[in-house]
């Protein structure tokens, strides 16, 4: 370690170490420094333990974990903020999963949690009456005592979204095409029943479209599947639109057979 001989405070000569060389020394020839309180507070604490293990709030990780909270915090106001259908809940749980990979350095498995999925079921009436095109598939063959079936789209009450996919099931294996029809709000059916025209019979107000599902004929009764887009933007407290068959092929019922309807939406 090179030195110079210098005059001492008191009489006599001390040795007075010589700067390093440029460039980093071995920390066996490295001078001691001391770093002012006010340095050493601008700068932080740089010690930190395992992340995955860390509780302290001071340093980088305890700044990222402080900052991970205020996130959560700001993810529970959501809903005041964006309107009811706003999930915080789910968008927490997301969150937090994705702030644990930040911890850890393991990417969370991705997860979809917002499709909603709907079904109804009724049971036609006890005939074997055949349905022509443009006839309504219903619960009861008097004028005024259809009911419409409701089926929930909406994670939340006043959701908006879009109905993707209608399948249809019934009892009977008489292969047929469907058109399933949806309102917004219950629509009224005011001069047929089952087996009667749907054209001209129900209220518009609130009619979101329709979607064609194709039923194959099968040894245990009829199934299918329709894809479409149908946009729905329900009102508060509501989470169900309404639904009516029609048949746009002309088939042979089976007596008090159940048709079970399920739908699968996107929110917006």
């Amino acid at each position: 370690m090179a030195t110079i001989r210098g005059q001492a405070a008191s009489p006599g000569t001390d040795d007075i170490q010589l700067p390093n060389a440029n460039g980093r020394a071995a920390a066996t020839a490295s001078r001691p420094t001391v770093m002012a309180n006010e340095d050493f507070a601008a700068i932080g604490a740089t010690n930190e333990s395992t992340p995955a293990l860390d509780t302290d709030a001071s340093g980088l990780n305890g700044g990222l974990k402080r900052l991970a909270a205020r996130f959560t915090t700001l993810l529970a106001r959501l809903p005041a903020a964006l309107g009811p259908q706003a999930d915080a809940t789910a968008l927490a749980v997301t969150f937090a999963t994705d702030t644990a990979a930040l911890f850890t350095g393991v990417d969370p498995a991705p997860t979809t949690i917002l499709t909603t999925f709907g079904t109804n079921t009724f049971t036609r009436p006890a005939d074997t009456t055949a349905y022509a095109v443009n006839d309504i598939i219903a619960n009861s063959t008097a004028a005024g005592s259809v009911t419409p079936m409701a089926v929930t789209v909406a994670r939340e009450t006043g959701g908006k979204g879009a109905i993707r996919e209608v399948k249809i099931e019934k009892a009977g294996p008489a292969a047929a095409t469907i058109r399933a029809h949806f309102w917004k709000t219950s629509p009224t059916v005011s001069t047929a029943g089952d087996n009667g025209p749907l054209d001209a019979k129900t209220t518009k107000a609130g009619y979101l479209g329709y979607i064609d599902v194709i039923l194959q004929s099968f040894s245990d009764g009829a199934s299918g599947k329709g894809l479409g887009e149908l946009y729905f933007d329900l009102a508060p407290g509501v989470t169900d639109v309404y639904c009516l068959l029609e048949a746009r092929t002309v088939f042979t019922p089976t007596s008090a057979s159940a048709y079970v309807i399920e739908t699968t939406s996107w929110p917006e």
